[in-house]
């Protein structure tokens, strides 16, 4: 579908969730073989509206990190809860299409179909992109889950309405021995507990994710390092 690039208002954003929402599919449609995972995360100015995004291609299954690319640029849309997606999405994809070559699969830091509308970032980019991917996020949105054991792996599922259906949307799952749970859902293209059992596989002793955890890094390095090269400048414009 054509997206558009301009300012929306809230109810042509919400329109287009909506819409985009009923070309995700659900089930397990990823390469037979993985041979690069990324993971894609933003990183924002305390002070301005300006954005950093990241994309980390890792070496699947060693999750050696391959390479990485970025951009930054001015938010046009607010930070509104639900609505992230049209803040962040247009500068995580640009870096995406930075890297030297497409990843098998897409970790996104962010809701995937556990949203009020069935299409969070995850979702968003892993559509328009047409590649699979996982939504990564570090707290519920959407949808209510029970308790979760205090184990690595423990799980419990996350519930809510889609298409007018109760059904699982993803997982709160316990990545780190008492760590609090992640909530795991599907972008496109992968099955709820695929989605669990690969990143699962992508974790490395921490609460995120490899992809995950290696971009949100990454993000918040270059964002310092930028914000500082321009202060510098600055203050060596006033001198």
């Amino acid at each position: 579908m054509e997206w558009p690039d301009d300012v929306l208002t809230l109810e042509e954003a919400a329109r287009l969730q909506k819409d985009l929402r009923k070309q995700v599919v659900l089930e397990d449609r990823l390469p037979n073989t993985l041979h690069a995972v990324a993971g894609l995360d933003i990183s924002h100015s305390r002070f301005s509206s300006r954005v950093f995004a990241i994309a980390v291609l890792l070496d699947y299954p060693s999750m050696q990190v391959l390479e990485e690319a970025w951009t930054e640029g001015e938010a046009q849309f607010p930070y509104i809860s639900g609505f992230l997606a049209f803040r962040e999405s247009p500068f995580v994809r640009e870096a995406l299409n930075k890297l030297s070559r497409r990843p098998d699969l897409l970790f996104v830091d962010g809701q995937g179909i556990a949203h009020p509308r069935g299409c969070g970032i995850a979702s968003q980019v892993c559509v328009l992109e047409d590649l699979p991917g996982i939504g990564c996020a570090k707290s519920v949105l959407y949808g209510k889950h029970g308790e979760v054991g205090p184990e690595a792996g423990d799980r419990s599922p996350l519930r809510g309405k889609w298409d007018d259906e109760i059904r699982t949307l993803g997982y709160a799952v316990r990545t780190k021995p008492r760590a609090k749970p992640m909530i795991l859902s599907p972008g496109h293209r992968v099955s709820p507990e695929t989605s669990v059992r690969l990143v699962l596989d992508c974790t490395r002793g921490y609460r995120l994710p490899e992809p995950t955890r290696q971009a949100h890094e990454a993000a918040n390095r270059i964002r310092r390092e930028q914000e500082s090269q321009t202060a510098g400048q600055m203050s060596l414009g006033l001198e």
